[in-house]
């Protein structure tokens, strides 16, 4: 039986330290992957076939032959060879594997007798190791991810179609993703690291929510959405002949929304959020043999929207990214033996996706143009990486030199309506950029938004169709509402941490002052120099008066709101509850008006109306509402467009709304340079 150090061409096997050394470079592998080359070793000059493998290492279980295709990919990634050009490890197709080289013993070159501590040598070397050791902590603590840079971005595919969702099989050598067509038809695909070429489900979709690998890479699981039943499928998959089912077998349909991927914790166990009747987040556990759920985890809060999951590779913990008000985005992390919920670290400026270091000893986080390495302890890196494009769906690689990514771009223009035309729209905005929320001034000739075209978000004036930049945002902080003043003459912007006033015909800066509480800015007061904010405090954000002279803020209600307005009378309206509240100036407060189905989006406010959104599974319905009787009428019926109201001019007579986005997206490999 080989023991010890041995050699395969230029590498040096350790068996006992799970090392293999090449050119210098120590590499530290798996205890089974080095027990499938010492098994191999062992049969030199044999071939050894799967099933012996697998029946050697994972005694008593089922077979599965990507467990072994994993190992092997990993050799070879260690041993410096390819699939295609290996000489060390030969695949024998449907027999097995062999050693191709001869298998030299090694030894270690015998160590010289210790010098003393006062020959220079000595002393020179001591420092010189010195050195290294400091530059190697250097480079440990400012690179974002356990000491390995990444900077190099290559493209996965050469296809000009939309694709995204990107998901590494745990074996390394397989990547599932979804292609978009141009009509919108979904095709879920796997491409073989190893030879480029992609495989596809013959089915095609048209509302794929995710896809996620089945347990142990015998499948991928595709949840989709027909009519209004949500449906969890399996297409198996076959690694060897390398072909997906043709027909999918169906786990779980419900008529509540699946709102996360799918993680196996066994051949039996899936997991997965859903939103119940209640409208809460629910964590469920369902065995697929018995028809039967378990709810892990229930949340009670409302104001708590569940972005993304992820299983441990242990399959011990599953983290959640949330979302709550006031730009908070916590990572939570569920121990599933337990039930107990910690909260991990929370960070602003949104979260799109987590996943899994394959190590099991940290979690990769995709913030917008951003991503953040953070460890199970709590601290929190930022990976580096020169991009201004949107991140989702970031991963390891299994041996964590690499990640596969989306990135997007997306384009959200600026619609303009007469009312007295009622469906003529001008598109008055249109960047390949995300231009948002634009608001009138009081005299009704121009207007401010805010757009990300350099990657992070500026604020813009526009007037008769010419725009210049007012605020460049240097610090690249983040935006939270911006008003005009009742004169028309200032512009109020809120940021992350600071209120700042401009002059509106000069772009001057008049002021800049730090806030003590995070606030939305919504409106300005007519009869006071003060603000209309939404105040962030214990995760309420509550309507309230921020006077721009002192600083104090002065809540009207401890109540959640959103969608706060005023009227040229400093009355106030907001949304609770999706009802609209008003708040008059004796501070007496009335229900004012509410749909009779659907949810509120927006509240605007003219000289003599309010108009209001309201959303349903239908679309989206217009509501005049007149301030001094609240009675209503429906508007815009006849609006075909997907918008998104953000203000009308104080007569009453246009409208401003932000179209729905349209995006491309593309699937990247970010690369470790050393």
């Amino acid at each position: 039986m080989l023991m010890g150090l041995y050699k395969l061409n230029d590498s040096v096997v350790d068996i006992e330290r799970c090392q293999i050394t090449r050119n210098e470079l120590v590499i530290s592998v798996e205890p089974k992957v080095m027990d499938v080359l010492h098994i191999l070793c062992e049969h030199s000059g044999e071939v050894v076939s799967q099933q012996e493998l697998h029946d050697r290492l994972w005694p008593g279980t089922t077979f599965n032959s990507s467990s072994i295709q994993r190992c092997i990919a990993l050799l070879r990634k260690s041993l410096g060879e390819k699939a295609n050009d290996s000489s060390i490890i030969i695949t024998h197709p449907k027999r097995g594997y062999s050693i191709g080289v001869s298998i030299q013993s090694h030894t270690l070159t015998t160590k010289t007798p210790r010098a003393s501590l006062k020959e220079p040598k000595v002393i020179f070397g001591l420092l010189a190791g010195f050195f290294l050791l400091v530059m190697l902590v250097f480079i440990l603590r400012t690179n974002g991810s356990e000491g390995i840079s990444f900077n190099q971005l290559t493209p996965l595919t050469s296809n000009s179609s939309n694709e995204y969702l990107p998901t590494y099989s745990s074996s390394g050598i397989y990547v599932a993703f979804v292609r978009e067509s141009v009509s919108g038809h979904q095709q879920v695909l796997i491409k073989d690291l190893t030879t480029e070429k992609e495989m596809s489900i013959s089915r095609h979709f048209s509302n794929l929510k995710s896809i996620s690998w089945a347990y142990q890479d015998n499948g991928l699981t595709v949840v989709h959405k027909e009519g209004s039943v949500n449906r969890v499928e399996l297409f198996t998959f076959n690694p060897i002949a390398k072909q997906l089912a043709k027909e999918p077998v169906g786990l779980f349909n419900s008529s509540a929304e699946i709102q996360s991927k799918v993680e196996w914790l066994s051949e039996t166990d899936i997991i997965f959020a859903i939103k119940n009747d209640d409208q809460k987040y629910v964590i469920l556990q369902y065995n697929i043999v018995q028809e039967g759920n378990v709810i892990v985890h229930q949340f009670a809060d409302d104001d708590i929207d569940l972005i993304d999951i992820a299983l441990s590779p242990g399959r011990t913990e599953l983290a959640m990214a949330l979302s709550e008000k006031g730009n908070q985005y916590p990572l939570v992390m569920l121990e599933l033996a337990t039930g107990k919920l910690r909260q991990l670290i929370t960070i602003e400026n949104g979260i799109h996706s987590i996943s899994w270091h394959p190590s099991d000893s940290s979690i990769l986080i995709s913030s917008r143009e951003k991503l953040f390495n953070v460890s199970l302890a709590g601290d929190i890196e930022q990976i580096p990486i020169s991009n201004y494009k949107m991140i989702k769906s970031a991963s390891y690689s299994t041996l964590a030199d690499q990640m596969i990514m989306e990135l997007g771009s997306y384009d959200i223009d600026i619609i303009e309506l007469k009312l007295d035309s009622n469906t003529k729209t001008s598109r008055v905005v249109n960047t390949d950029a995300l231009d948002l929320f634009p608001l009138y001034s009081p005299r009704d000739n121009k207007f401010v938004y805010q757009s990300n075209r350099r990657g992070f978000f500026q604020l813009f004036l526009n007037e008769t169709g010419e725009e210049r930049a007012l605020f460049l945002n240097p610090d690249q902080e983040e935006f939270f509402g911006f008003s005009w003043s009742p004169d028309g003459e200032r512009i109020a912007l809120a940021t992350t941490h600071n209120i700042y006033i401009f002059d509106a015909a000069t772009f001057k800066e008049i002021s800049v002052t730090s806030l003590a509480h995070k606030i939305y800015l919504r409106d300005w007061f007519n009869s006071s120099d003060a603000l209309l904010v939404n105040v962030i405090v214990d995760e309420k954000s509550m309507p309230a008066k921020y006077s721009l002279n002192t600083g104090e803020v002065e809540t009207f209600a401890s109540i959640s709101v959103s969608c706060s307005a005023i009227d040229e009378d400093d009355n106030i309206y907001y949304n609770h509850n999706n009802q609209i509240v008003k708040v008059d100036n004796n501070n007496q407060t009335s229900l004012f008006w509410h749909p009779e189905t659907g949810d509120i989006e927006n509240i605007v406010v003219s000289k003599h109306h309010l108009i209001t959104q309201v959303n349903d599974a239908s679309g989206s319905q217009y509501w005049q509402v007149e301030l001094n009787t609240a009675n209503d009428k429906p508007i815009l019926k006849s609006l075909s467009q997907e918008l998104t109201i953000s203000d009308v001019t104080h007569n009453g007579d246009s409208v401003l709304f932000y179209s729905s986005f349209t995006s491309n997206k593309e699937l990247v490999v970010l690369s470790m340079v050393n």
